[in-house]
């Protein structure tokens, strides 16, 4: 994400609040030199004397104010070693976690445009006690085209509720991560330790879990689609594979009806022939558990929808 970061922190930078807020950003050893951007970006935008430097045993920590909105506080994780996979991983980034009343995400390859959406995500869940998370609309820029296109749920123009049911139906997936706040109080990290494969969808899964979401009317993030991105270099047969062990993870605790769900609906595309052949046992026991939770119609739509190589 060299190239892209500059462009996140910018929108973390930018953000007009009335509360400080920790801008934690974690690069994973990486080698395409978005360390010296990092440090780069530290060295303009914060004074010398306020930096404060930790050598931990797995990384360099810089933490510092802008000097221009003394509200965001940067803490920069220079990792020594990749730990993809790691306990020391997640270790290290949820430490900041428990200092915050309300966490936000956004991937360094994507951005935020308007100043102003930490203050109104943070506003609304704090006159909605009710909400456990909120996210907003944004736009999808292809850099191949060079086009900026809205997201897939453009007609809704008012602020729109969405709840467990409608997320695991895909009838409002409406939870990019560069999109979402949520209370950190709703997330306990001893039970999310149960889920096996945790991706985005677990957490947004386990979040609502514990209330509602509502999705802000306000367009206020971009989405970038790029040959780079980690999940698009992904042929379909390993999407499909990562998508079923992240839905079975659910299952796997919850062992109910609404995980089945979301089993039922997290394989959506024709993962080629090669898949079946390399995950039959992995796809034989998700018919397995669709049969047993929503019945045998459920499970041989499943079977249809995965098998049809014109779906798209």
């Amino acid at each position: 994400h060299s190239q892209y970061v500059e462009e996140t922190l910018k929108g973390f930078a930018m953000q007009q609040t009335d509360f400080p807020f920790l801008c934690c950003v974690f690069d994973d050893a990486s080698t395409d030199g978005e360390q010296d951007v990092l440090r780069r970006w530290v060295d303009e935008h914060c004074n010398h004397n306020d930096v404060e430097v930790y050598d931990h045993p797995l990384t360099i920590i810089l933490k510092a104010p802008d000097k221009d909105n003394p509200n965001c506080i940067y803490v920069v994780y220079l990792m020594k070693v990749n730990t993809w996979g790691k306990p020391e991983r997640s270790e290290l980034i949820n430490y900041w976690c428990q200092f915050g009343e309300y966490i936000s995400m956004c991937e360094g390859d994507d951005y935020w445009t308007n100043p102003l959406k930490l203050q109104k995500q943070v506003g609304f869940l704090e006159s909605h006690p009710d909400y456990v998370m909120c996210s907003h609309h944004f736009d999808l820029y292809n850099e191949s085209t060079n086009r900026f296109e809205p997201d897939w749920f453009k007609s809704i123009e008012a602020d729109f509720e969405y709840d467990l049911n409608s997320f695991v139906t895909r009838k409002a997936w409406m939870t990019q991560p560069l999109t979402v706040l949520y209370r950190s109080k709703a997330w306990n990290k001893s039970e999310y330790k149960r889920y096996n494969h945790a991706k985005d969808v677990t957490l947004f899964y386990y979040l609502l879990r514990q209330g509602k979401g509502m999705l802000l009317k306000d367009n206020m993030g971009i989405y970038r689609i790029h040959d780079g991105g980690i999940w698009s270099r992904i042929d379909k047969g390993k999407q499909t594979k990562a998508e079923l062990l992240t839905a079975m993870g659910v299952y796997d605790v919850h062992r109910d009806r609404s995980s089945a769900i979301l089993l039922e609906n997290s394989a959506y595309r024709f993962p080629g022939i090669e898949f079946f052949k390399e995950n039959g046992k992995l796809y034989i026991r998700a018919l397995k558990i669709l049969y047993k939770e929503l019945g045998f119609k459920r499970c041989w739509r499943f079977l249809k929808k995965t098998c049809n190589p014109n779906k798209k």
